[in-house]
């Protein structure tokens, strides 16, 4: 279940336990629903087996979303966690919950931050902190907010900077290289392990070896690589000229060998049993929740209806 606790930093509405330094008189922010709102709506989510997707993006709002998960035992994800109290930190793994974070965005907000938020009542862009304190963290762009480029925010939460020419914003926060690329991933690990539904790519140059936020971020992928898992496919990866793999263009003409023939089989078999192997499981989960959905769906409209909406005005203020 998606929901939007409060609103953004730029606009100044994210909801803060203190003012915004550029504002008289005093303003915190704004939430979208009242604290008790939030609560309902968690217990009607964890009620009918939905996890909860929450925008929380001020230090208050975060507190507030994490008060009604342990309230309802909620399970899912807080979207942003843009700033964070020092105590409410290692509530998330606490909770279980992940904090799906977009490191992109800081290196955008960077200079807005001092400016808005020059008092803060947390952490902004609290990485490092959450990685220490055993928070699952999981990596996106919120495009179009920002560019749909995973090296992007890979860049952005490595090295801090868009530009080596620039000093980091917040190197303590920072994220070392496995961790980024971990968290870049559904399954939250940097490297496939056996029967894992992956999309694997052949990348231009290794990031584990990149020095420079520019190189990260030119990062592009040479051609798509999911003929199996754990083997190297057919393709010449150590020249990065144009034209060298052995199936280009100007090459394709020629007839496989019988070597590559019988590496070409044995790729199509192992996709076929890793797919058998995945698909069934999944397709089990599916029909489950197909069920579970129908059986619940009339209950579930007329226990929201129930929930009164009552809009928050841009009057309420943090305690």
């Amino acid at each position: 279940m998606k929901m939007i606790s409060d609103g953004s930093l730029n606009t100044r509405s994210a909801f803060c336990s203190m003012p915004y330094s550029d504002i008289f008189p005093d303003f915190y922010g704004t939430l979208s629903y009242a604290p008790d709102q939030i609560e309902a709506y968690f217990h009607v989510a964890t009620c009918h087996g939905f996890a909860i997707a929450c925008h929380a993006i001020g230090d208050e709002a975060n507190t507030i979303v994490l008060n009604a998960a342990a309230s309802t035992h909620a399970h899912g994800s807080i979207e942003h966690a843009q700033m964070l109290k020092p105590a409410d930190i290692p509530r998330f793994a606490k909770l279980g919950l992940t904090a799906s974070i977009q490191p992109q965005h800081a290196m955008d907000d960077r200079d807005v931050i001092t400016r808005f938020w020059a008092n803060p009542g947390g952490t902004p862009y609290a990485f490092k902190a959450l990685h220490d304190a055993g928070v699952r963290l999981r990596m996106g762009s919120d495009a179009p907010v920002a560019p749909l480029d995973p090296w992007m925010a890979i860049s952005a939460a490595v090295f801090g900077t868009e530009s080596s020419d620039r000093e980091p914003f917040q190197p303590e926060q920072c994220l070392d290289v496995r961790t980024a690329l971990a968290a870049s991933t559904a399954v939250g690990r940097d490297r496939p392990e056996p029967g894992d539904p992956a999309d694997l790519v052949l990348l231009d140059r290794d990031p584990y070896a990149v020095s420079t936020p520019e190189e990260m971020r030119r990062c592009r992928w040479r051609r798509p690589c999911s003929q199996a898992v754990g083997r190297t496919p057919p393709c010449t990866v150590n020249d990065s000229r144009q034209g060298t793999h052995e199936d280009s263009s100007h090459e394709s003409h020629r007839e496989p060998s019988a070597a590559q023939a019988r590496r070409q089989t044995s790729y199509r078999h192992d996709l076929s049993v890793i797919t058998r192997a995945i698909a069934k499981p999944i397709g089990r989960q599916i029909i489950t929740m197909n069920a579970r959905n129908a059986q619940s769906s009339a209950s579930q409209r007329i226990e929201l209806s129930e929930v009164e909406h009552r809009p928050v005005t841009y009057t309420d203020r943090a305690p």
